[in-house]
């Protein structure tokens, strides 16, 4: 039996991506880990009126990206996944953590 830990990380900025890869590899062995996964990016358009009494066609147009990657982790026990959680919080600098969203879902394996 072994545990599949999924971590899926969502950012603005894709200079973080390439911060927390340097991390992982630095920390974890390539046969324990699996990524990262790129997803495709998913922008977000929209407009703000610049002056909303006289001025109807003064808009501005703004966007925001979102960049997305996912990392597969194989851990063997309950004590391996214990350790990982205490590494990946040990490495992590706090800026990159305010910057990042994560999401992590553990699986079982037979």
């Amino acid at each position: 039996m072994f545990l599949i830990l999924k971590l899926s990380l969502k950012t603005h900025n894709i200079k973080n991506f390439h911060n927390f890869n340097s991390i992982v590899k630095k920390i974890f062995k390539p046969d324990v880990y699996v990524g990262p996964i790129v997803k495709k990016k998913k922008i977000k358009k929209f407009c703000i009126l610049r002056s909303p009494f006289k001025h109807k066609d003064s808009r501005d147009q703004l966007e925001i990206r979102f960049f997305k990657e996912i990392f597969f982790f194989k851990l063997n026990t309950k004590e391996r996944l214990i350790t990982f959680i205490v590494l990946f919080l040990k490495y992590l600098p706090m800026n990159l953590l305010q910057d990042i969203y994560f999401d992590i879902k553990i699986e079982k394996h037979f």
